[in-house]
């Protein structure tokens, strides 16, 4: 039973996609609310002005969906104070080498830079 403790951080932990954070200033924000919709967009170049917070990665094997990878990147990005993602890109990449060096599976990459828009209503 000393165990038990463990073994439930293991499976909470196996039951979310992982997300990186790469922290692209020193300047910390605060927690934005759930309740706050986070625009995710393609573009690199938004309407209103922006500060980029950190660029936030998710890979994927095949365990999640691509909603389901977009909400971690999204929970992740509003725990830095970030209130919206920009250049958001999902991409394919080998998984690993198999035995005679041609690769064996494939992974789906998941990117975006968390931003804090300095200008209410930015969705585009």
């Amino acid at each position: 039973m000393r165990y038990a403790p463990l073994i439930g951080v293991l499976v909470i932990v196996g039951c979310f996609p992982q997300v990186t954070v790469t922290p692209l200033t020193r300047t910390t924000f605060a927690e934005v609310s759930d309740t706050t919709i986070v625009p995710v967009l393609e573009t690199d170049k938004p309407d209103c002005p922006f500060r980029e917070v950190a660029a936030i990665t998710a890979t994927d094997g095949g365990r999640f969906t691509r909603e389901e990878i977009r909400a971690a990147i999204i929970v992740q990005a509003r725990r830095l104070g970030a209130n919206g993602i920009i250049r958001f890109a999902v991409y394919s990449s080998p998984a690993r080498s198999g035995p005679n060096g041609m690769p064996v599976g494939e992974l789906t990459n998941y990117s975006g830079i968390a931003v804090l828009f300095t200008q209410r209503g930015c969705t585009r």
